[in-house]
């Protein structure tokens, strides 16, 4: 039995890559049909394409943000958030693709509560630290705070998504020591390294293997 599954990201699409690659490769059950960006000149979309051939996939992409779909003079913008639009069409988008799980690779915009109502513990996000201590912080931003703070080790959690950012169940956490020649660019990067080892991994082991 396969499951379908929905990649949502917003920056360069280096960690979509090679979650993409080693479920092909490795986790075949757990099929990626669908990606879904708000930055339509993010280079996720060209890295899929490539991925498409080189696998034989099919990967659907969207583009799907306020620009496409705008708030509404009701409505409170915020660039951390979707506008009821857009949330909307990721909602239909995900319907008709008949998607069972849906895992965030840097998706840098707020679900609404009937994408996290509708799929439930079938949403997971990847975060650039271990949780709890960086709640809230993304990027290179994560790195600064852990050598701020003499953090003993930085690294990736994978969560569950919750109403509020960075709140939902862990589900695995990968470490790494942190050493005291780090500059922030440098553990940012050691941080990116463990994730994408990682991430099909732990995906697949919670979405294939858990439930």
């Amino acid at each position: 039995m396969s499951h379908n599954l929905a990649i949502f990201a917003s920056g360069s699409g280096s960690t979509a890559a090679r979650l993409i690659t080693d479920l092909a490769e490795t986790f075949s059950e757990l099929r990626p049909i669908l990606l879904i960006c708000n930055n339509k000149s993010s280079k996720v979309f060209e890295r899929v394409d490539e991925l498409n051939s080189k696998f034989d996939l099919n990967i659907k992409t969207e583009c799907i943000n306020a620009i496409r779909f705008p708030f509404t003079d009701e409505e409170k913008a915020s660039s951390g958030s979707l506008s009821i639009g857009a949330a909307e069409e990721i909602l239909n988008v995900l319907k008709e693709n008949n998607i069972d799980h849906i895992t965030l690779l840097g998706y840098m915009k707020k679900l609404s509560s009937k994408i996290i109502d509708l799929y439930a513990d079938n949403i997971l996000n990847t975060h650039p630290g271990l949780l709890p201590d960086t709640k809230g912080l993304w990027g290179i931003n994560t790195q600064k705070f852990v050598l701020e703070n003499n953090h003993k080790f930085a690294g990736q959690t994978l969560h569950k998504v919750a109403y509020e950012y960075d709140e939902g169940e862990i589900i695995a956490e990968n470490k790494i020591k942190v050493l005291s020649t780090y500059t922030p660019e440098i553990l940012f990067e050691k941080v990116q390294e463990i994730e994408k080892d990682n991430i099909a991994k732990d995906v697949a082991n919670y979405f294939l293997q858990s439930r």
